[in-house]
């Protein structure tokens, strides 16, 4: 019978307990874990089954054993973060994205005849800049942030260093007018 992760942590804490220690009775462990001496037995005869599932027999070298499951343990462990780390970033991206066609919706509803989708305001372009720092700390990269999100990764750097030099300010768009027109007739 094979069991879940969540349903082993208990059994096999217990089991380590036994297999560390021979001296150990099963009423000590039972004291130890709050519980009786049948819930104990219980317990034991899980975990060893579940490390007869690994091809390991209660006869063979009980350290090895411990060793084995360690090992297999933090397999699975490394495992389970990696797998966290990756759906946080995914999270984070689909977040984005999700931000990127609610603002789209609104630019449409407003000025539809008018529209340009390149331009985001400076709430936007922050919390694009958020995102994708939580993007890295869950072990991404801007590179593979700016790809998911459809954004150049010069223009999040770009935006980044205007963030850090001028705040918030720096981040809303400059006026296109030109400064001077050189068809301009001076009178």
């Amino acid at each position: 019978m094979k069991y879940k992760i969540s349903q082993l942590d208990p059994i096999i804490q217990t089991t380590i307990k036994y297999l560390s220690d021979e001296t150990l009775t099963f009423e000590a462990i039972g004291r130890e874990y709050g519980i009786s001496k049948q819930a104990v037995h219980k317990r034991i005869s899980k975990g060893l089954n579940f490390f007869k599932s690994y091809n390991f027999s209660p006869d063979e070298d009980k350290l090895k054993q411990i060793q084995f499951f360690n090992i297999e343990l933090e397999k699975k462990v490394n495992s389970l973060k990696n797998l966290k780390q990756t759906l946080s970033r995914e999270i984070i991206t689909h977040k984005v994205m999700l931000k990127q066609m609610g603002w789209l919706f609104e630019k449409i509803k407003d000025v539809f005849p008018k529209l340009k989708l390149t331009r985001y305001k400076a709430e936007e372009k922050k919390y694009i800049l958020d995102m994708g720092e939580k993007f890295v700390s869950n072990g991404g990269t801007i590179k593979e942030f700016c790809l998911k999100i459809n954004i150049s990764k010069e223009t999040y750097f770009r935006w980044k260093r205007t963030y850090q030099a001028k705040g918030m300010g720096g981040l809303t768009d400059k006026r296109t007018v030109p400064k001077h027109f050189g068809n301009k007739i001076t009178v």
